[in-house]
């Protein structure tokens, strides 16, 4: 068991909430490793045990060709107070590729992987998982990242190829046949739970009422 996670850029400091998050991960599980994937080794890795992986010794075909079909480069949320940065849909979605080419090449089996805004409260060996990978659904028609478990790592490799044929069939038709308003890695990964690509976190209600 280990932690993977990632901040994929062009270069230099990760957003500071990365330590508290950090921070927390390794008050609550002080025997597990984690590993970080970015471009520039952080002045806090040393002290809360990371290892650094660098974000330029990682490729994978799958990655090539995403990056070669990716349409939503420069797509961010604009005409808000805290506007997203240009290639924040792109970068999002990116991570997910870096990761899968990572613990394959590491051969790495059950990999915890959440995002640089959580904090975990607990030891990750009592979560629930299953066979399959593990994401966190945040809607009806959004599964997030936020929190994932990948129990095998040719399933989240075969998960990013699966990515790209859906970006081959272009914006217009994804919109259309999964009813979503915008491609992101979030309305993606919701095409793939529709598919049967993985399990989700119970996060959402069965049932109304």
């Amino acid at each position: 068991m280990r932690i993977v996670n990632t901040f994929i850029s062009d270069g230099g400091e990760v957003p500071s909430y990365t330590y508290l998050s950090l921070k927390k991960a390794r008050e609550t599980n002080p025997e597990v490793p984690i590993d970080f994937i970015c471009y520039d080794e952080q002045s806090f890795f040393k002290e809360l045990e990371i290892n650094w992986i660098p974000q330029t010794s990682i490729t994978s075909n799958e990655l090539t060709k995403f990056n070669e079909i990716c349409w939503f480069k420069e797509h961010g949320t604009p005409n808000t107070t805290f506007p997203s940065p240009d290639l924040f849909w792109h970068r999002t979605c990116e991570r997910i590729y870096y990761l899968a080419a990572y613990i394959n090449q590491r051969r790495y089996y059950d990999v915890f992987h959440f995002e640089n805004d959580v904090l975990i409260y607990g030891d990750i060996s009592t979560v629930p998982t299953t066979h399959a990978i593990s994401l966190t659904p945040m809607s009806a028609q959004q599964v997030t990242f936020a929190f994932a478990h990948i129990p095998i790592p040719s399933m989240l490799k075969q998960l990013c190829y699966h990515f790209n044929i859906l970006l081959g069939y272009g914006n217009d038709y994804l919109i259309q046949k999964y009813g979503f308003d915008h491609v992101s890695e979030m309305s993606l990964l919701h095409a793939a739970h529709e598919d049967g690509w993985f399990s989700g976190f119970p996060t959402l209600p069965l049932h109304g009422g």
